[in-house]
């Protein structure tokens, strides 16, 4: 890496360690700047050790976040979504719930792009048959 270099990605990250120091300064009255600095070095933290050191109030499960945020906005009326990796291959396919109509229409296009995608995927020369009559 050549030295200008080296300093512009130094200050990039130098940039970024600053705004996340001001966002933690900012969130946490209980530590001053100085404190916050010695503690964002780099080190991993658990959750108590985090707790302990006054970054994190309280440790809890993502219902028990998602609570008390209902109960900090006063809405209790909110819905928890989770995202995720889907369960099984319908899911993935976005095939869920489908009629077997649908399904198989879908198996066909697959089926389709699965062809595409082996012909590009054997980029060697092949003998094909191109027709372009007509019956």
């Amino acid at each position: 890496m050549r030295e200008d270099e080296r300093s512009y990605l130094t200050g990039m990250v130098e940039e970024m360690y600053q705004g996340f120091v001001d966002v933690v300064d900012a969130g946490r009255p209980g530590l001053d700047r100085e404190a916050v600095q010695k503690l964002a070095d780099g080190k991993i933290y658990t959750a108590r050790d985090a707790q302990r050191r006054g970054l994190v109030d309280a440790l809890g499960s993502i219902e028990d976040a998602f609570d008390w945020m209902k109960n900090k906005v006063g809405q209790e009326d909110l819905e928890l979504v989770l995202y995720g990796p889907p369960e099984t291959l319908m899911e993935l396919l976005g095939l869920e719930g489908r009629s077997q109509k649908e399904l198989s229409e879908a198996v066909k296009s697959l089926a389709g792009g699965l062809q595409q995608f082996s012909e590009l995927a054997n980029p060697s020369p092949q003998m094909k048959y191109l027709w372009t009559g007509s019956r």
